[in-house]
């Protein structure tokens, strides 16, 4: 659980786009600290991409290996 979704006063400075509708984001939903965007698998970032202007982009990758590459899992490629 994200304290974050809860605050109501994030409201207009943090938004959450979220692919599942856990209870958590449910919850920021409600408050308009987060949405929901439908989506498969397979292609979420590359529909992500074409409904939001983020400006920050945040990926789950491995560990750098020993020349400072890392692998990022392909769908999240956009």
């Amino acid at each position: 659980m994200f304290e974050y979704l809860r605050d109501p006063t994030l409201r207009g400075h943090v938004h959450t786009i979220g692919h599942f509708f856990a209870a958590n984001l449910r919850e920021g939903y409600q408050i308009g600290t987060a949405s929901y965007l439908p989506s498969d698998l397979h292609n979420f970032m590359k529909i992500r991409a074409e409904v939001s202007s983020d400006k920050i982009f945040w990926a789950k990758t491995t560990a750098m290996d020993e020349d400072g590459n890392f692998c990022i899992p392909q769908c999240q490629n956009v």
